[in-house]
């Protein structure tokens, strides 16, 4: 996902005729995750499907350009002024920044319940930001703030 501290984009296979409508890129962090701890996360708040197969629907879903539930699938973490979300399953938190409008950068993710027992969120918001801040990206631009219409459209 990263080559050389760059950040790569992250794609999933989007059913027949849907496009992407959303952009997701990732830093090595999250591409670890991706292709190894998240397989290590079990199923405890989804009845019907396994923690990769909620991120699957989910990134599906936000790549797709499906509508997203805000508060359920995704979340502005506090201090808001730092602009770090959260991508959520029910049991899978995933963690960045919106870049702009529709563009996700992923920092990293956890299995929820030790996200939420161990009170990680303050260290996921400092190591987002950290990674924000050591990327060239033209200063480090990002969406402020925590309204929902500022970072995820739903296509006409």
């Amino acid at each position: 996902m990263t080559e050389g501290g760059r950040l790569v984009a992250i794609n999933v296979e989007l059913p027949a005729g849907i496009l992407p409508h959303r952009l997701l890129y990732g830093t090595a962090r999250f591409r670890q995750f991706l292709e190894v701890d998240l397989h290590a996360i079990r199923r405890y708040w989804d009845p019907e499907l396994e923690p990769a197969q909620q991120v699957l629907a989910l990134l599906e879903a936000y790549i797709g350009g499906y509508p997203l539930l805000f508060q359920r699938q995704y979340w502005p973490l506090k201090p808001h002024e730092d602009g770090i979300w959260e991508l959520k399953t029910p049991d899978v938190r995933i963690f960045g920044w919106f870049r702009q409008k529709d563009l996700f950068i992923a920092v990293n993710g956890m299995d929820a319940t030790e996200v939420k027992a161990g009170h990680y969120y303050g260290p996921f918001v400092r190591e987002a930001v950290w990674h924000r801040q050591s990327l060239d990206l033209d200063g480090g631009i990002f969406v402020e703030g925590d309204d929902p219409d500022d970072v995820v459209s739903v296509p006409a």
